[in-house]
């Protein structure tokens, strides 16, 4: 039996948010809307490993325990998916057993609004991106907006997996190369074909730390109603794995390729 979740987060005074998606994965803590703690992960251990000893030095550092949380929160992809699951689960446990309400975060949102979060340097458009191997990238174009809240991001280029020089041409058509942001982790196919295809008008910006901007963002979307029950929480893949294609072909998994 699912134990009952109250989803009335009128103003949620603390915020525990995780972010998997990559292999800088984080989790931070926020409170009375500050950011008390972010802490690292470690790239060389798996997250099945490290998470729960992550969230609860987290807390202990600041003298709370699980069920002081009023909202979890989870970057929910795109990404590895592995770190996906994991992530994914990790806080469905928690909220579970806390019987809290969870937000999930686009990453891809999230670059975007870290790239905000710098104020005058960042331009009108912004374009996101993360590592999706195989040579291909995960991507979302934004032009920021006014809202109640300040400036925000709103899609322009909705999320989507593909090839490096067919995001640069598609991009092209919607973005002036001096009027944009682009934010993600370093990854040279990229800039190269960005700068090859819009001109070196293009402003790159390194991707942050992500969990505290998912904190943010999910404290404000529960103040709007956007909470939801832990179970209600699926991963963004935006990409069926190998083995689900192959098993439709009939081939079986490709030997030795592993998904990311």
């Amino acid at each position: 039996m699912v134990p009952d979740v109250d989803l009335a987060v009128v103003a949620p005074a603390s915020v525990l948010a995780l972010d998997t998606t990559t292999s800088r994965g984080s989790a931070a803590l926020w409170r009375h809307g500050h950011e008390l703690a972010i802490l690292a992960s470690a790239p060389d251990r798996g997250f099945g490993e490290q998470l729960p000893g992550l969230l609860a030095t987290l807390l202990e550092q600041q003298g709370l325990g699980f069920r002081d949380v009023d909202l979890f929160a989870v970057a929910a992809g795109p990404g590895s998916l592995t770190g996906l699951r994991v992530g994914i689960a990790t806080v469905q446990g928690l909220a579970l057993a806390a019987r809290r309400p969870v937000v999930a975060v686009t990453a891809l949102d999230a670059l975007a609004f870290a790239a905000l979060e710098t104020g005058p340097g960042c331009r009108r458009t912004i374009g996101a991106f993360m590592n999706a191997f195989r040579g291909e990238v995960f991507t979302a174009l934004y032009r920021t907006q006014a809202s109640d809240d300040g400036e925000e991001p709103s899609v322009v280029d909705p999320p989507g997996v593909g090839y490096p020089a067919e995001v640069a041409v598609r991009w092209r058509a919607l973005a002036e190369p001096s009027d944009l942001t682009v934010v993600g982790d370093s990854m040279p196919a990229f800039s190269e074909s960005l700068d090859g295809v819009l001109g070196p008008g293009v402003r790159f910006q390194p991707a942050p730390l992500l969990a505290g901007i998912v904190a943010r963002m999910a404290r404000a979307r529960a103040v709007r109603g956007g909470a939801i029950a832990p179970h209600a929480v699926h991963p963004i893949y935006l990409r069926r794995p190998d083995a689900e294609v192959a098993r439709e072909r009939g081939a079986g998994p490709r030997a030795g390729v592993a998904e990311p």
